[in-house]
């Protein structure tokens, strides 16, 4: 029986796979409205013949709750949706936090999807259901040494400053059978190094810290500033996975916008065998508003953008790294707001310093960019002014390539800030290692009512968008195949929605979103059919390596990605 760990990391009562519910704890020194969640994790057989999947359920010490834990049977290429302490995966116990391990006799993959309620009411559409969100990650086939989580923040609210606009949970966890020694080696982005704290993991167990708790921060770190950003190098005596969620909790004005964001995103520590010199990121997009036969946006002006990126790449190692980004514009095609903007593609060189991190956000430049630097922003727009930092027409979105002369790991946010919209999500960045010309998807979703307009989001109570990139030295076509739950080809695709084959160059990249089409057309979308839940398989030609990564989407209510799985 082989294992697959699956661990979770979402509230400040919780860690794992779990129903959780949580509004702060008595140490707190800030306070953060997480809501109530329910995780539901998605489970694909990838092996050769039928499976049967073996459930157990760990507490955060290490034991197995009385009651839960149970055994399924998945076809090939099927996909089967488990909800945390629900039949027949239960009972848990009330607000109960752990993971699960899944064991079995085929090679299986899987993907966590974290549903909140009660959180901010940042929606304003009447179509939205107030005070939810999303967050997703993948799950762990192997747990390492040594991993990172690039960006931790701490961020008070500037009206009340014992209320956090912005925080992150991260929770670490013990994929072996033996107790684990974790040293968790934190360094602030403004260069303080501070002793490693130091904890113990029982076998299978874990621990979630949170940055509005004052004694989860690292020893010695001054609470005072308004705004602390620091990231964190954990390294162990057994194997370890780790997850963090961002939270948002912004209930006031930018500029003089009355803005509200109650967002959540995770992203899953990366493991030091991903740190490289070539570090590909799928999706970066700086998209605005449409307005008549365009989307005119501006920098650092929040209400003008309906979608943007923002990314964080941090440098492994002691000596200054050299980074070259290289943005390469997907090849969509479209008239009117939805022609393409920018240049097809552009590069900047950036220096990251030792164990640093360059966080750099499409909308407003963050560390590294501002708005003087006029040459970077008018690449992704048309008719960009650098004085006023307007631009008349902002439609970009393609993806990027990193090259680096030391290691370097990273992520990336995807932020929707529309009130039509509301939502952010993350993904982690990938190298070639570990990629392969067969890329695979857990959950893919095509769920509609009514007359499932691509235009209305609210007919779409669960849609998804994967993105595949190609990660190798040469042109390749994709073949994309959907599975239904039962492992039945429900379409296959190698046309894209122009009808060309899906042919892709090295660094480029190709979406298939299931509600508005992207690189596919309407037409392909609607041949899955209302109500499609099932896996995709996406294989390349010639051997090309590609990875994957999906996003899943409650209609105008919630969102957040996960990276897809090679084989």
């Amino acid at each position: 029986m082989s294992k697959r760990p699956f661990f979770r990391s979402v509230t400040i009562t919780a860690s794992l796979v779990a129903a959780l519910s949580a509004y702060g704890v008595a140490r707190a020194d800030l306070i953060m409205p997480y809501g109530s969640g329910t995780t539901t994790y998605s489970v694909m057989n990838v092996g050769t013949g039928s499976a049967t999947v073996v459930a157990t359920y760990y507490d955060p010490n290490g034991t197995i709750p009385s009651g839960s834990g149970s055994t399924h049977t998945l076809p090939q290429n099927g996909r089967l949706d488990i909800t945390a302490g629900q039949t027949p995966d239960g009972p848990l116990p009330t607000n109960w936090s752990g993971s699960v391990v899944l064991s079995s006799d085929q090679d299986i993959i899987a993907a966590a999807q974290t549903k909140y309620t009660g959180r901010l009411a940042a929606e304003t559409d009447s179509l939205q259901t107030l005070g939810t969100e999303a967050s997703a990650y993948e799950a762990f086939n192997a747990g390492s040494t040594d991993i990172y989580f690039p960006v931790l923040v701490r961020v008070k609210q500037a009206s009340n400053p014992t209320v956090a606009q912005l925080s992150t949970r991260y929770t670490v966890q013990n994929t072996s059978g033996s107790p684990a020694t974790v040293y968790l080696n934190y360094r602030n982005f403004d260069g303080t190094v501070y002793a490693p704290t130091i904890i113990t993991l029982q076998p299978y167990g874990s621990r979630t810290f949170n940055t509005v708790v004052d004694a989860d921060l690292p020893t010695g770190m001054n609470t005072a500033p308004a705004s602390i950003a620091f990231s964190a190098r954990v390294t162990a005596t057994q194997p370890i996975v780790g997850v963090a969620e961002q939270s948002w909790n912004f209930d006031g004005f930018i500029g003089s916008v009355p803005t509200k964001q109650n967002w959540a995103a995770d992203y899953t520590a990366i493991p030091f065998s991903e740190a490289t010199t070539t570090l590909f990121g799928p999706l970066v997009a700086r998209v605005g508003a449409p307005i008549a036969s365009s989307r005119p946006c501006t920098f650092a002006n929040y209400s003008t953008f309906v979608f943007y990126t923002q990314f964080a790449v941090q440098n492994t190692t002691a000596t200054t790294a050299t980074v070259t980004a290289t943005f390469i514009r997907s090849n969509n095609t479209g008239t009117g707001v939805n022609a393409p903007s920018g240049l097809a593609t552009y590069s900047i060189t950036y220096q990251i310093g030792p164990f640093g991190t360059w966080n750099l956000n499409m909308f407003a430049g963050a560390l590294g960019f501002d708005q003087s630097n006029g040459p970077f922003w008018s690449a992704f727009a048309n008719g960009y002014n650098p004085g006023t930092g307007a631009a008349t027409h902002c439609n970009w979105n393609g993806s990027v390539k990193f090259t680096s002369d030391q290691p370097i790991v990273g992520f990336s946010f995807i932020q929707q800030p529309a009130s039509f919209q509301n939502y952010a999500s993350a993904f982690n960045f990938f190298g070639a290692s570990g990629a392969t010309d067969t890329a695979l998807l857990p959950r893919m979703d095509r769920v509609c009512t009514g007359t499932c307009n691509a235009a209305q989001a609210e007919l779409f109570p669960a849609f998804s968008s994967l993105t595949v990139q190609n990660v190798g030295n040469s042109s390749t076509n994709l073949t994309v195949t959907f599975y239904k739950p039962d492992g039945t080809v429900a379409q296959t695709f190698t046309l894209d929605g122009n009808s060309n084959p899906i042919t892709l160059a090295p660094g480029a990249q190709y979406s298939f979103n299931t509600r508005a089409g992207a690189n596919a057309s309407i037409a392909q979308t609607q041949s899955l059919g209302p109500m499609f839940k099932g896996t995709v398989r996406v294989t390349a030609s010639g051997g090309v390596p590609i990875r994957i990564f999906n996003n899943l989407l409650s209609g105008l209510d919630d969102a957040d990605a996960f990276v897809g799985f090679n084989r």
